[in-house]
């Protein structure tokens, strides 16, 4: 890991509200915010007035944000539902992160219809389509598609995965990788790596174990997400992008699970990180590196 990593977490896994997200990450040290909500409400749902609010916090607090979240092609969508709202989508994202000087939102690649099925072929070739247009309107403005290995296509195995990005082949649309999220699909997180490291911007960092045919998420390093050696293989390939942890521990979107103790969530998201810091500073000590935190 390069001195200019950065470690966050994906803010609403912290608090809901905007001053309660970045007032937990100024407590951390943290000078960095990946956002997805502000109050439950996804941000391209955000009216104007709550948008100015937003970003004039995030400035007076002087936090960056590096990654902004989108439901583009995620689980509350399908490749059968228009295009035009992840049109309509992204042109709002991109206008909010002219704002945020934010370089990178984050995409998946559309479940499959949920009444009818499509064919595989169909799927694929519409998954393609549809990224090659959105990752054009990025690069227009200078932004960048992170395609998260998770709800859609691209995100059920390592072989949809590589085939994805080679088939969009936009400078713009690169691969936002979640360690955990191999759980969910039965594949290993390093094995993803070894393959799909060259096109990797942005790291999530989760941890778990599968329990009854179920995810169950745990605090990073207790599960079996292969956490620990994922952290060492990017170590050792000079990986330089940011991390930002996901605990899903209280909160949970795509399973509608929200937390019912704030402060517990906020308490809990604090503990993650400092045990996420020590997992990296262990990484780094056996490597005979230096990780810091900016």
């Amino acid at each position: 890991m390069k001195s200019h990593t950065y470690i966050t977490g994906i803010a609403d896994e912290a608090a809901a509200g905007i001053h309660d997200q970045i007032a937990c990450h100024r407590a951390l040290g943290w000078h960095h915010m990946e956002l997805r909500s502000v109050d439950g409400i996804a941000l391209s749902k955000l009216s104007q007035a709550q948008q100015d609010a937003m970003c004039a916090a995030l400035s007076a607090a002087g936090i960056a944000v590096p990654v902004i979240d989108s439901q583009i092609g995620n689980w509350s969508r399908s490749i059968a539902d228009p295009f035009d709202d992840d049109l309509s989508e992204l042109t709002n994202l991109l206008e909010l992160a002219g704002r945020t000087g934010t370089r990178m939102i984050r995409v998946m690649s559309y479940p499959n219809a949920r009444n009818a099925l499509w064919p595989q072929a169909d799927w694929s070739t519409e998954v393609i389509r549809r990224l090659r247009i959105l990752s054009d309107m990025a690069g227009a403005q200078g932004v960048t598609l992170v395609h998260e290995n998770c709800a859609g296509w691209g995100g059920s195995s390592i072989a949809q995965a590589l085939h994805l990005v080679e088939a969009v082949a936009d400078h713009h649309f690169r691969l936002l990788f979640d360690i955990g999220n191999g759980l969910s699909y039965g594949y290993s997180a390093l094995e993803y790596l070894k393959k799909l490291l060259p096109w990797i911007s942005h790291i999530h960092l989760k941890d778990g174990l599968v329990s009854g045919g179920k995810v169950v998420y745990s605090m990073p390093g207790e599960g079996s997400a292969e956490l620990l050696p994922c952290l060492r293989y990017l170590s050792e390939h000079h990986y330089s992008g940011g991390y930002s942890i996901e605990p899903h521990l209280h909160l949970i979107p795509h399973l509608r699970i929200a937390p019912e103790n704030s402060t517990l969530m906020q308490s809990t998201y604090i503990s993650y990180a400092r045990k996420t810091e020590a997992l990296l500073a262990q990484v780094e000590h056996e490597m005979n590196g230096a990780f810091h935190v900016i």
